[in-house]
């Protein structure tokens, strides 16, 4: 066959073609082979498991990627780039795909960003979700400065610095519950709604998160759907008409800051900021305080940016009709009067 020489010729030259481009490692898996096709066929078949794996190692970087501390920036070039490197595996990833992962690695500070892309009829693109996500992040971090600056909403927590206590001189109390019995971090408690001391075994009660907002149980009022809604009326009160104490509140708190932030008497001393940070119950008026008494000890207030603030009262406030939903008492204990606080703080950890 006359054509036989010609196609050795040009095997062997597309044989050198591809000998040329291996790398020395790859080169040694090609010793021996003679035509093009041999060469080809053993580097299709030695590159195709390494192809197989790499792609399940990218899908379950893909699946396990979460945004953490990251950027949205940062996290959105993670992503896109291992979904380019699926596809370049020959494992391309649809738009919509791409989306969902980006959003599921997302914390829950995203939720409603989550649920507006999620919930959309028309079709959103991977870039038009980037950038929802960007604007979200810088409204976010705007929040977050603003909060950084404003004294209502400093996480205040009291520390004692008394070497006969050790630890936190007053404990905060985690958790509401119904009665007497309190869930309490200290070794004692003094009564229905006393402060607990020291760093004792735990207390004994219904361990479970109480709403202060709905009176509901299972859930905090910062997951609460009515924090902002100026028009729900809470489900129940005591038998005795009264909302006493933090331990049975179960009156509005939005109410009470909404209600006192659009007062007419457009007082300072009369707005309270509810704050999960707080332990307790601060103001920066003394004659918000009930009943009150010099505050003899060693503990400051702490706040979010480590600045240690002073003591000067401590004692009760009953308030009476200032809420537009409840015309009975409400009973704040564990109230303390803190001069250099710039807002009124309501504890509703």
């Amino acid at each position: 066959n006359k054509a036989y020489p010609i196609w050795v010729k040009q095997d062997q030259l597309i044989a050198s073609w591809l000998l040329s481009s291996l790398s020395e490692n790859v080169l040694i898996t090609t010793v021996g082979l003679n035509t093009s096709k041999e060469i080809w066929a053993s580097l299709k078949q030695g590159f195709a498991s390494h192809s197989l794996a790499k792609q399940m190692q990218l899908k379950l970087e893909l699946q396990a990627l979460k945004k953490g501390n990251m950027k949205i920036r940062e996290y959105f070039n993670k992503v896109k780039g291992i979904c380019d490197l699926l596809a370049a595996a020959g494992h391309k990833i649809s738009e919509n795909d791409q989306i969902l992962h980006l959003l599921a690695g997302l914390g829950s500070d995203y939720n409603p960003v989550v649920i507006s892309i999620t919930s959309r009829t028309e079709a959103c693109s991977m870039m038009e979700a980037y950038s929802i996500l960007l604007s979200f992040e810088s409204r976010l971090e705007s929040t977050d400065s603003t909060n950084e600056g404003d004294g209502s909403f400093l996480a205040a927590n009291l520390v004692t610095h008394s070497p006969n206590r050790g630890g936190r001189g007053f404990n905060s109390f985690r958790g509401r519950s119904n009665g007497q019995n309190q869930t309490n971090r200290g070794g004692r408690s003094n009564g229905r709604s006393g402060s607990s001391r020291g760093r004792g075994g735990r207390g004994f009660g219904n361990n479970r998160a109480r709403c202060q907002i709905c009176g509901y149980n299972n859930h905090t009022v910062d997951k609460c759907y009515y924090r902002f809604d100026m028009n729900f009326v809470p489900k129940s009160q005591n038998s005795n008409g009264s909302y006493q104490g933090q331990a049975n509140s179960t009156m509005s708190l939005a109410s009470m800051v909404n209600y006192g932030s659009q007062s007419s008497e457009g007082s300072q001393d009369m707005i309270w900021f509810p704050d999960s940070g707080a332990t307790h119950h601060i103001t920066n008026e003394l004659n918000n305080l009930t009943l009150a008494s010099e505050y003899g000890g060693n503990e400051t207030i702490q706040t979010a940016n480590g600045t240690g603030m002073l003591i000067a009262h401590s004692g009760k406030s009953m308030m009476k009709g200032h809420f537009p939903y409840h015309s009975n008492a409400f009973l704040l204990n564990n109230l303390m009067h803190v001069p250099q606080i710039t807002n009124n703080l309501l504890s509703v950890s």
